[in-house]
């Protein structure tokens, strides 16, 4: 009989602990199940994939709490003490922390020395670009952005992609990144920011003031980020949400920097022409907003040529 009741408390006990493995994998498997979903492209597929995950943990800890609340009843019910495993009850001389008196002061200890996370490290976005934000950062619910098309121009009229494609040969001047877009709020943080061999090389960031729907573009200048040969990916964000993305490749090979040997006479002082400003990187155009017309500088007015009065010569007598 007691051998009996050794086996029936060996087999709850490794069906408790079969059954919390279970449980506690289903958690893991939410949990990564919503972080591989934050890199889906497509709006709909990522946030079901999101909800799929959430469902999985909830409910999975519904279970735990189910079988913790109603596991002291059975065990007291069917005398399945833990007799079968003596080395995990506490001897009465054990170490303060067994006190009953002395557990409530240790609690709010142990949350004291948990540090909160910033927000800003859990985010994909780099910490340069998300501490420049100054708009809302929760997009509305039922924003939805397109996939992204890099192209080499853009079609101002329709805004249609000119020479799209996932390849561009070097030497690269300009890119365009085209999108669509439907239920934006004013004000939500908008960002785009753009890679070449994970590294950032340029960014953009505003607050929206532009139309709730529509066609949108960014663009990238080899002056602002250096178009060189690489894979370039680019993202584009609603507050610390990412909501579509793009990958390309520039080919080719860029020119290597040569060395030029100093002249060995000293130059003569002369008038150098001031250098022209290099120009910035323009903010991103929206189809909604009408590109201003560039500011054209105006000839300076060559000098006449002075007339010079000729000496008069005198004869002698």
């Amino acid at each position: 009989m007691g051998d009996m009741k050794l086996d029936l408390q060996a087999g709850f006990w490794m069906g408790i602990v079969l059954v919390g493995s279970i449980l506690f994998l289903a958690i893991i498997a939410g949990i990564r199940t919503i972080a591989r979903s934050r890199k889906l492209m497509y709006y709909q597929l990522r946030k079901n994939r999101i909800d799929q995950g959430w469902r999985l943990i909830f409910f999975s800890l519904v279970a735990v709490g189910v079988l913790a609340a109603f596991l002291p009843t059975f065990i007291q019910k069917n005398d399945l003490s833990l007799a079968l495993f003596p080395s995990l009850t506490p001897a009465p001389s054990a170490t303060p922390y067994q006190d009953p008196t002395n557990i409530p002061d240790a609690l709010p200890a142990t949350a004291t020395i948990e540090a909160t996370p910033d927000p800003i490290d859990l985010i994909r976005l780099p910490r340069s670009v998300a501490e420049t934000f100054t708009g809302q950062l929760t997009p509305g619910p039922e924003t939805v952005f397109s996939g992204i098309t890099i192209s080499k121009d853009l079609n101002l009229e329709d805004y249609s992609p000119i020479d799209p494609g996932v390849e561009f040969e070097y030497p690269v001047k300009k890119l365009v990144a085209t999108f669509s877009y439907d239920k934006m709020i004013e004000n939500v943080q908008w960002t785009v920011v753009w890679y070449r061999d994970d590294e950032m090389v340029f960014f953009e960031t505003i607050p929206w003031e532009y139309a709730a729907g529509g066609y949108g573009y960014a663009e990238v200048t080899n002056e602002a980020a250096g178009l060189l040969p690489g894979m370039y990916l680019v993202e584009m964000y609603l507050g610390y949400e990412l909501y579509s993305s793009a990958e390309f490749m520039i080919t080719g090979t860029a020119p290597q920097p040569t060395n030029t040997k100093a002249p060995t006479s000293t130059p003569t002082a002369s008038q150098t022409k001031a250098p022209t400003p290099t120009p910035t990187a323009s903010h991103t155009r929206i189809p909604t907003s009408t590109p201003t017309a560039t500011h054209t500088r105006i000839p300076t007015t060559t000098p006449t040529a002075s007339q010079t009065r000729m000496p008069t010569i005198t004869s002698k007598p």
